[in-house]
């Protein structure tokens, strides 16, 4: 349970103007035994300016150069994982199932040409990645959750090391979804092919249900909107053939370089201290 300390209050009401309100984010960084609280002013349902205060005295400027770093990245990754993450956690994965289940009967049992086969195994592979990377992201998430929760419990402050485990949380999300990605885009020609064989092989008609079909035609369409959100998630030229720990490592880099350049930025907004 977090209990922020009226001193935050008090300094945030300092720094107040006329007519604006002010929240404190509970989130907060530990630093060399002193606390950061970031601060958020707004005028009007208008954002106008945020500040970052300490309960404790004598906060040199490089604490508060490290707390501006810090609690910027953590507040930021937060969001971004509930974004990524949460949305997708735990998603009703029946369309995948029944496909599998269907794809893997007709390669079994059913009379295909080459073409065929390599349509129906390709998806086949797809289907069975998306599983895969599916329940990787549950079990990720599930483990954020665990985090999160324990730090609640424990007043909401985070460590730097605790922040940079909240980006690897963030880059490993990367990791799932442009995989996802990639393979969904990479397969769509494929599932038109397999589309084309059950209205014209009479065989493996019979075998599809309606569910089957409507799935598979699902799974053939909105290629540029696919080739749109994989492009824009996509950050260098040579991404598909990283590993997970190259991509991971990467793109935290990439995160956090970005991260710095914006607090530049943001710094024109910084109401407290004035560094």
């Amino acid at each position: 349970m977090n209990m922020i300390p009226e001193s935050i209050h008090g300094q945030a009401k300092k720094y107040k103007k006329l007519f604006e309100s002010f929240t404190v984010n509970p989130n907060h960084l530990t630093y060399q035994d002193k606390d950061f609280y970031a601060v958020f002013y707004r005028r009007f349902n208008t954002d106008t300016a945020f500040a970052i205060f300490s309960p404790q005295d004598n906060i040199q400027n490089e604490e508060h150069q490290v707390a501006l770093e810090q609690i910027v990245i953590l507040l930021n990754n937060w969001a971004s994982i509930k974004n990524k993450g949460s949305l997708r956690n735990n998603i009703d994965m029946t369309a995948f199932y029944k496909t599998r289940h269907f794809l893997d009967n007709v390669l079994k049992s059913a009379v295909l040409s080459q073409a065929e086969e390599a349509a129906y195994t390709t998806c086949s592979i797809t289907i069975n990645k998306a599983i895969f990377l599916q329940s990787e992201l549950n079990t990720l998430m599930e483990e954020y959750k665990r985090f999160v929760d324990m730090k609640e419990a424990d007043g909401s402050k985070f460590t730097v090391k605790e922040i940079e485990y909240i980006q690897d949380i963030l880059a490993e999300l990367d990791y799932i979804q442009y995989n996802q990605l990639k393979s969904d885009y990479d397969t769509i020609d494929s599932f038109q092919d397999v589309k084309d064989s059950i209205s014209q092989n009479e065989a493996v008609n019979k075998m599809a249900e309606p569910d089957h079909k409507k799935y598979i035609e699902e799974f053939a369409r909105n290629k540029d909107k696919l080739k749109k959100d994989l492009e824009s998630i996509t950050y260098f030229d040579d991404q598909s053939t990283f590993t997970k720990t190259e991509h991971m490592k990467a793109v935290k880099n990439r995160f956090v370089e970005k991260q710095r350049k914006e607090l530049e930025t943001l710094k024109k907004d910084l109401r407290h201290p004035d560094i």
